[in-house]
C-alpha cells in the first residue's frame, strides 16, 4: 500500500464512530500535474516520484493562459512540448509503474480531440455553464435555464464543430473572444 494510501487510511480511521458499517478505504491514489514549458526530464522526476509514493496514474494536464496568467501565452506547451509528452506517455505507459495520462496529447485532435463543448460540460459554484474550466465563456446559468438547453446551444456553437486541440491555445479562438479574457 502507497504513503499516500497509508495517509488517508490513518485519516479515516482518526473519525469518529458513527455507527456505519461502512468503512471507507484507500483503493487508488493519482497524482495531478500541470505540463508547463520544463526540461524534459522533469516529467521522469515526476514519474519516479508517483513511483516512490506508489500511485496508480500520473495525470498531466496542461496549464492554459486564463484569467490572471491570460498574458503568459508565451509560456503555455507548444506543438513541441505536446509532442514530446507523447512520446514520454507512449513510453512510459509501456512499462511498469503507474499509468501516465498525458492529457496534452490524448486531446489533441490526432486522438480525442478536445472535449470543451463537444462531449464535458463545466458548472462554476455560481451556477455558470461554462465549456471547460479552463474557458471563461459562458452559455448559461443553470439557475436560470435548463442544462439540455445550455448544452444545445454550447454544442452548435461554431467554434465546437469537428475535432481539435484546446481552444484556449488557438491564437483565432483567442483573438475571438479576446473580451473574455481580458473582462
Amino acid at each position: 500500500m502507497s504513503m499516500v494510501c497509508l495517509a488517508m487510511d490513518r485519516f479515516f480511521s482518526a473519525l469518529p464512530d458513527t455507527g456505519s458499517s461502512i468503512t471507507p478505504r484507500c483503493t487508488r491514489a493519482e497524482a495531478f500535474s500541470e505540463a508547463v514549458r520544463l526540461d524534459p526530464r522533469s516529467y521522469d522526476d515526476a514519474f519516479s516520484l508517483a513511483c516512490e509514493l506508489g500511485v496508480h496514474e500520473l495525470s498531466l494536464y496542461e496549464i492554459v493562459a486564463v484569467g490572471r496568467w491570460a498574458s503568459h501565452e508565451s509560456e503555455v506547451l507548444s506543438d513541441r512540448d505536446v509532442l514530446r509528452l507523447e512520446r514520454f506517455h507512449k513510453e512510459k505507459n509501456r512499462g511498469d509503474g503507474p499509468r501516465v495520462t498525458a492529457l496534452p496529447y490524448l486531446l489533441g485532435p490526432e486522438m480525442f480531440g478536445c472535449f470543451a463543448g463537444r462531449r464535458w460540460i463545466h458548472v462554476d459554484g455560481d451556477g455558470k455553464a461554462l465549456p471547460c474550466a479552463y474557458m471563461p465563456l459562458s452559455f448559461g446559468n443553470i439557475k436560470e435555464r435548463r442544462l439540455k438547453d445550455i448544452w444545445k446551444d454550447m454544442t452548435a456553437y461554431q467554434w465546437f464543430q469537428g475535432r481539435c486541440s484546446c481552444q484556449m491555445r488557438d491564437r483565432q479562438f483567442r483573438e475571438a473572444h479576446r473580451d473574455i479574457l481580458e473582462g
